[in-house]
């Protein structure tokens, strides 16, 4: 019998399981997903759609052409370390651009939805779909003081609608449901270093009582609390600490207290004495427990407590250091490194 000189490529010995989206017949590579304990999926793909928007994929299939790399059914293989979902997140993003689209703004689960997504571009330096998304997300939180007016027009808009609403749901959803979860913000933020996003997400947290767990309100871990409803359909907001890191956790509860501090700086600030009055009365009312230092420094130029117009020119001072400020304190987030 005669033999060939070189060895035939392998042929890959699988369970095959094609993926039911992403397995075009005339495709001229197969990826197999192979994340531990996980079900093993094949996606034949098209090698020109990878390699033009990534670099590590064009590394990679270029280096599995110069060598013998194994096949399936005939078709070069490559097997990924990744979920099955996280793949077809990626290759949905890919074949289908839309579809990076398709998160509504302000959603409370967003940023669990993109995870696997985002992780998996950023492994594959798929840059563009990367920043579109992450972009998206960082819009659904304020920046600045004018966007976060913006925000505030639409929870009052919201507020309106949900006080004659039944058992506390419109169309199905709590008011909690209408507006990002700041805990999975901080978490998706830290990872994938979307820090614009990290003060505005700490103040609304600071603001929700820590015994309103999200999953504990709802029935994502079996009966949800009775109380927990209770408070969720009267309007109150819930978060799911349990996302939170130790270092978040420990800023979160330092931050608290600045906040606090931050009405007492403004009460003893330098000002006319009619002023210094307007000031303290200010600092009272707003030292109180879920406080919003963003409304109340919005409210300061038209506080009724003003004995003329918009306060001295000290208190125009303070007012221009608090906004440029703002964003830094109270709870001086800083990148992970």
């Amino acid at each position: 019998m005669r033999h060939s000189s070189q060895p035939p490529k392998a042929a890959m010995e699988v369970n095959k399981l094609d993926h039911s989206a992403f397995y075009f017949n005339d495709g001229d590579l197969i990826l197999i997903s192979s994340a531990a304990g996980e079900q093993k999926y094949h996606f034949r793909v098209h090698k020109f759609l990878l390699s033009h928007h990534s670099s590590v994929f064009a590394d990679m299939l270029h280096l599995s052409v110069a060598s013998d790399s194994p096949t399936v059914d005939g078709t070069p293989a490559v097997t990924l370390d990744d979920k099955a979902e996280d793949l077809a997140g990626l290759l949905d993003a890919l074949y289908n651009p839309a579809s990076a689209w398709k998160y509504k703004r302000l959603r409370p689960d967003t940023p669990l939805q993109v995870f696997g997504l985002l992780r998996t571009c950023r492994k594959y330096q798929v840059d563009s779909i990367f920043t579109l998304i992450t972009t998206f997300i960082e819009r659904d939180w304020p920046r600045s003081l004018e966007e976060h007016d913006l925000l505030k027009a639409e929870t009052e808009y919201w507020k309106a609608r949900y006080r004659s609403a039944k058992e506390g749901k419109v169309d199905g959803l709590y008011f909690d449901d209408r507006f990002p979860e700041p805990a999975s913000a901080i978490l998706l933020a830290r990872e994938f270093g979307c820090t614009s996003i990290l003060p505005y997400a700490f103040l609304m947290l600071s603001r929700i009582d820590p015994r309103m767990d999200w999953d504990l309100a709802r029935s994502s871990q079996g009966k949800p609390d009775p109380e927990l409803v209770k408070r969720l359909a009267a309007g109150e907001r819930s978060a799911r600490w349990s996302l939170l890191s130790r270092e978040d956790l420990i800023r979160l509860l330092t931050g608290k207290p600045v906040i606090q501090d931050v009405y007492q700086r403004v009460s003893s600030s330098p000002a006319c004495t009619s002023c210094r009055s307007a000031l303290e009365k200010w600092a009272t009312e707003g030292a109180k427990p879920n406080a919003h230092l963003l409304d109340d420094i919005r409210s300061l130029p038209s506080s009724p407590y003003w004995s003329h117009d918009d306060g001295c020119g000290s208190v125009k001072i303070l007012l221009a250091d608090m906004k440029k400020n703002i964003w830094s304190t109270p709870f001086q987030v800083r990148s992970s490194s």
